[in-house]
């Protein structure tokens, strides 16, 4: 009897009773960020735990916090100083946050320009009562019923999270919608006033052809967790394909213990050259082989590429 209980989530925005459930270890599990209100919470610690908590469609996490990439800013600055021009790409960047410090980090560097991009930061809210929310391609994300929460992927003590989940997603849409913004106040801030610029990019999908002389790439193609190598393999393609020659790949992922294992590969004819390491460095490198050996996306003509101002 006790498996055929629906145990739900508590769907909630307000900041001290946040506080308070985050900070009480199990009963963490049992509440939900009512994502429609996240411009009102302004304390960083606690946006930190919001963003760490969501989950996009397919189970895929946000993780953001400031001085993530200390370590990487350092050499990336390094790295940009030699550049004679810089059109700097950051992807899948949460909520922004550690892009607004690599940009400090660079801010007087001639010829600069700073795009960011994250597929799921703009999202879609439908209704009041019953809630959902949608990517901007059309996936539910999650969704609420009154005081109660709707995921994908909860807890496997709290099934009727998931059964109502499943029905709201069956429902009909509604049509008429708001839009959420994910990106951290201080981002939106950098957005609004040209520091940073925005674009829509999908590492799977999005055939950009080399646009940008500096990517990072940092917590998305990670080797066994949510993507698989065919699409990790697929993913790096396209990255590489985006950068101009002689531009530079960052790419890496940071560790559970907060360690960030990253190299850094100069793009050149002859495939990608590793230039710099921090602590293990990239988990891809296999992958950035076979990509460089087989005479992958590792060439740009200037016939085929964009300019580079379009966003």
């Amino acid at each position: 009897m006790h498996n055929s209980r629906l145990v739900f989530k508590f769907a909630i925005s307000n900041p001290r009773l946040l506080r308070l459930a985050y900070s009480c270890g199990h009963l963490g599990r049992f509440v939900s960020f009512r994502l429609p209100a996240i411009d009102k919470i302004r304390d960083e610690k606690l946006l930190d735990e919001i963003y760490s908590r969501v989950t996009t469609p397919g189970g895929h996490g946000k993780q953001s916090s400031r001085q993530r990439f200390v370590d990487v800013d350092k050499v990336s600055a390094q790295v940009l100083t030699h550049m004679s021009r810089r059109i700097v790409h950051d992807i899948a960047v949460s909520s922004g946050i550690t892009s607004c410090e690599l940009f400090d980090a660079i801010s007087s560097l001639e010829n600069l320009e700073f795009y960011i991009s994250d597929k799921y930061n703009h999202l879609q809210c439908e209704g009041r009562v019953l809630q959902r929310i949608y990517s901007h391609s059309g996936e539910m994300l999650c969704g609420y019923l009154g005081p109660l929460a709707a995921e994908e992927k909860p807890s496997r003590l709290l099934p009727g999270t998931l059964a109502l989940y499943r029905v709201l997603r069956w429902l009909p849409r509604y049509g008429a919608h708001r839009e959420i913004n994910l990106f951290h106040p201080t981002t939106k801030t950098y957005l609004s006033d040209g520091r940073l610029k925005e674009i829509d990019y999908d590492v799977f999908a999005s055939q950009i052809i080399g646009r940008f002389n500096f990517v990072r790439c940092m917590n998305i193609l990670n080797l066994n967790s949510w993507f698989s190598d065919f699409q990790i393999r697929n993913g790096l393609a396209n990255v590489v394909r985006s950068i101009a020659d002689d531009g530079v790949l960052l790419l890496g992922r940071t560790r559970p213990d907060g360690t960030n294992d990253v190299t850094f590969y100069a793009k050149t004819t002859a495939g990608l050259k590793t230039i710099e390491r921090i602590n293990s460095g990239s988990e891809l490198q296999r992958m950035v082989n076979d990509l460089s050996s087989s005479g992958g996306p590792c060439r740009t003509t200037s016939a085929n590429r964009p300019n580079a101002s379009e966003s």
